[in-house]
């Protein structure tokens, strides 16, 4: 299946330097990282590791290094740091996006804002607090949109932009009496049309582990193209 070209070029922009699907991670330095270290794993194969000088020091890693799972682990802990666990990257391939664009919205879809805020409120208080945290939907985001049943929202997905990319990040959020309708797919659908209209890309994230939420991406049409792991900012 193709890949996102827009996404796949952006993605392997975060790193200093390609390399070739050998299996290894390749490192490379980077100046300007916000996180120590990012991981990537692209769906042809390349493993590219990016690491701020600093924490290369720490970690005894230099530029241009492969290391094979085991030395990448190692070389974490040895840093005294810790991966979040990997994210999927989900995102449309290039041949579906005129599908998408060409639907249009249900009329129980529209955008949201801020004369929502107590309807949206409801419907986060329906979900738990951990799904609440990692959807990060909020009404007040670049792009907020909802799917109503009467004058109640049960499915929401807000989105914003990457500083300096082409993509935008999407997260949603379903109040659990209303899962397995297809609420989700049909406001995440909705809300990417909006992202594709301002020129951005639509990138949804999720960990490996929710396998809710990566049905929800693959029901949406969405390929999964690329794994992505950070160290978090605390470690």
């Amino acid at each position: 299946m193709p890949h996102p070209t827009a996404f796949t070029r952006f993605w392997l922009e975060r790193f200093p330097r390609d390399s070739a699907p050998d299996g290894t991670w390749f490192v490379g330095l980077r100046e300007d990282l916000t996180h120590a270290i990012q991981t990537i794993l692209t769906l042809d194969g390349r493993r590219l590791v990016a690491a701020s000088p600093a924490f290369a020091a720490r970690a005894s890693l230099v530029d241009g290094a492969r290391l094979d799972d085991d030395a990448l682990v190692e070389a974490v802990a040895r840093a005294g740091a810790r991966l979040n666990g990997p994210d999927h990257i989900f995102g449309f391939d290039d041949a579906h996006l005129p599908r998408l664009m060409g639907e249009g919205n249900a009329a129980s879809i529209r955008r949201l804002g801020p004369a929502d805020a107590d309807r949206f409120a409801r419907l986060t208080d329906t979900c738990s607090p951990s799904e609440v945290d990692e959807a990060y939907v909020e009404v007040d985001h670049w792009a907020a949109f909802g799917l109503f049943d009467g004058d109640e929202i049960v499915s929401a997905a807000s989105a914003y932009p990457w500083r300096d990319s082409v993509v935008a990040d999407i997260g949603i959020l379903t109040r659990p009496d209303h899962r397995g309708r297809g609420h989700a797919r049909a406001v995440v659908r909705a809300i990417s049309r909006h992202i594709v209209d301002e020129g951005y890309q639509p990138l949804y994230r999720c960990q490996v582990d929710n396998l809710a939420s990566a049905a929800t991406a693959r029901r949406s049409a969405m390929t999964r193209f690329a794994l992505w792991d950070v160290i978090p900012d605390d470690t």
